[in-house]
C-alpha cells in the first residue's frame, strides 16, 4: 500500500474540521476551497475551524478559518475569491475596491480572537497566534 512517500495519505494523517460535520458546502467556494486544501495538506495535529464569529467589545466580528494546533500555535485566515488587484495601494476583489485591505481585516479578527481569549483566561504566554490571508 502506497502512502506519503507515494505522494498519498492515510485519512486519519489529515487535519480535523471542527465541528466534524460542519458543511463546508455552506461557505462561499473560495472558503471551501482554502478549507479543502487546509485539512488535506496539513498533518492531523490541526484543527480546521470554518466561520468564526467572536464578539468583543460589542462588536461583532467574522474570521473566515481558524487554524489550530496544540504544538504549533492559531493562525488567524482572511480567504478571499475572485480576481484580486492592488492599485497604488489600494484593494480590489472583481473591480470593486475594498473599505479595507485582506491583511486589516485578518490583523483585526486576529486581535478580536486574543482579545476573546483573554477575557476567557485563556494562557497566551506560550502561544504562537499570528495571522495571514
Amino acid at each position: 500500500m502506497c502512502d506519503v512517500a507515494c505522494g498519498t495519505r492515510q485519512t486519519d494523517d489529515v487535519a480535523k474540521l471542527l465541528p466534524a460535520d460542519f458543511d463546508l458546502h455552506s461557505l462561499e467556494h473560495s472558503e471551501q476551497r482554502v478549507c479543502q486544501s487546509f485539512i488535506d495538506g496539513l498533518d492531523d495535529t490541526w484543527l480546521v475551524v470554518p466561520h468564526v464569529p467572536i464578539v468583543v467589545d460589542h462588536q461583532d466580528c467574522e474570521i473566515d478559518v481558524v487554524l489550530v494546533s496544540p504544538a504549533r500555535g492559531v493562525i488567524v485566515v482572511e480567504v478571499k475569491g475572485g480576481t484580486i488587484k492592488v492599485e497604488k495601494g489600494r484593494w480590489y476583489t472583481n473591480s470593486h475596491e475594498m473599505k479595507r485591505s485582506p491583511f486589516e481585516q485578518a490583523t483585526k479578527a486576529k486581535h478580536a480572537l486574543i482579545q476573546r481569549m483573554k477575557s476567557s483566561r485563556v494562557d497566551l504566554r506560550q502561544l504562537f497566534v499570528q495571522h495571514i490571508v
